[in-house]
């Protein structure tokens, strides 16, 4: 385990807050609990849940087994059933998207750089990478997955919302009634409220605001936001967020700002905020068909 892999412990006013770094961000589990050997063993317990995910599924640590699928060249790998889970609920999403949500199109990422000072690509640099993207495209059979030559997946807008519930489940399976939010750089996942029935207070704020502009009452499930705060071009007065239409190469046109979801799980909350996005100026009357709550800032 890396020198980075440590997890801090502190009270604080409803038990204890542990804090540790994994999947580029900074995390925290807070639990309801007065006994701190417990609430170390299940923080504990939750950042190396994290922590496996991320050595699982990064693109770019070479023992991960999806840096070996991206290097693979064409050959077949090992699904686990895990994975295979995954893939299933990927293949409803990308149907509910009508392929918008293309985990295929990271590869675009070859020639977008979002810096707001980046220069654009050329239109021939993205119709390179076109053909390279396609979900329907990866093939599996049984316990094997395999990707075309020159494609590769990008997990990223799946795996930090799916490990925050996974490891809720890690400390459900023990402390089913122990009150616990988890909140991995900004993705939510709460065991239920607080004790007496009390909701989680959770703040949401605007792009680029330092301070929380809305308090939420959060009672069950999870939360997530998606928006282009940090990843995105200027260019001659317009601006390109980092989501990128999987048919066209380029970003969304007249996409949100942000867009913050409440969903039965995170996982669920993180992919309605993104398809939201990806949806455009249909975004709100996609949410609404869903059915969740949701903020949305234009």
């Amino acid at each position: 385990m890396s020198a980075q892999r440590t997890l801090a412990l502190s009270p604080n006013p409803i038990g204890y807050r542990a804090t540790f770094f994994a999947m580029g961000s900074d995390c925290e589990v807070l639990l309801q609990t007065p006994d701190p050997t417990l609430a170390q063993t299940l923080a504990m317990r939750v950042a190396n849940e994290v922590w496996r995910l991320q050595d699982t599924y990064s693109r770019y640590q070479p023992n991960a087994w999806l840096w070996q699928l991206n290097h693979a060249q064409g050959q077949w790998c090992e699904l686990s059933a895990e994975t295979a889970g995954l893939f299933a609920f990927i293949d409803q999403i990308y149907q509910l998207s009508e392929g918008l949500f293309d985990p295929t199109s990271g590869i675009l990422g070859q020639v977008w750089r979002f810096d707001p000072h980046a220069a654009l690509p050329k239109e021939e640099a993205i119709s390179a990478l076109l053909p390279f993207i396609g979900w329907p495209k990866v093939e599996r059979q049984g316990h094997r997955v395999r990707l075309p030559k020159g494609m590769a997946l990008d997990l990223g807008g799946l795996v930090k919302e799916w490990a925050a519930d996974k490891a809720l489940s890690r400390i459900a399976a023990t402390h089913e009634n122990l009150p616990v939010l988890i909140n991995l750089g900004g993705d939510l996942r709460v065991s239920g409220p607080m004790r007496q029935d009390q909701p989680w207070q959770v703040g949401v704020r605007q792009p680029e605001t330092p301070q929380a502009t809305a308090l939420l009452a959060l009672h069950q499930g999870g939360l997530a936001t998606s928006g282009d705060e940090h990843r995105f071009i200027l260019h001659q007065g317009k601006r390109y967020g980092h989501l990128l239409n999987p048919f066209t190469g380029w970003p969304v046109d007249q996409a949100p700002r942000s867009v913050t979801v409440a969903a039965p799980t995170c996982l669920l909350a993180g992919v309605l905020s993104s398809l939201a996005l990806l949806k455009g100026e249909k975004a709100a009357s996609f949410l609404q068909q869903q059915q969740v709550l949701y903020w949305m800032i234009e």
